[in-house]
């Protein structure tokens, strides 16, 4: 009999910044309460109400930070890719054969196109 072994394999997730604005919220408000003595039950709809605040805050500053990122790489990609086609043209025009087909090699796996 042969022994199997399972790999669990994990994929890794990005935090949510609703939630954590969510818990950041009410955890404020539970300071501040206890801060200032106040009973919990005074006001029980505020720890939601600056939960959704802060959880729509956070979650907003963080769907902005993603796309400015993801901006940023494609530009980046972007100039890579002319960068290579500007250095091939160059490679054309001295008649460098060799790095001619380095180079096509290179951006025959490194393209913008899928």
């Amino acid at each position: 009999m042969t022994e199997q072994t399972q790999v669990k394999t994990t994929q890794a997730k990005y935090p949510s910044a609703f939630l954590f604005g969510g818990v950041a919220g009410m955890t404020l408000n539970l300071a501040s309460r206890f801060g200032t003595f106040e009973p919990l039950s005074a006001r029980p709809f505020s720890y939601l109400k600056l939960g959704l605040m802060f959880s729509a805050g956070f979650g907003y500053y963080d769907y902005w930070r993603r796309c400015a990122m993801q901006e940023v790489m494609v530009r980046e990609q972007e100039s890579r890719y002319y960068r290579d086609i500007k250095s091939l043209n160059n490679a054309v025009r001295y008649g460098e054969e060799d790095e001619i087909s380095n180079l096509t090699d290179y951006l025959a796996g490194h393209t913008l196109r899928q």
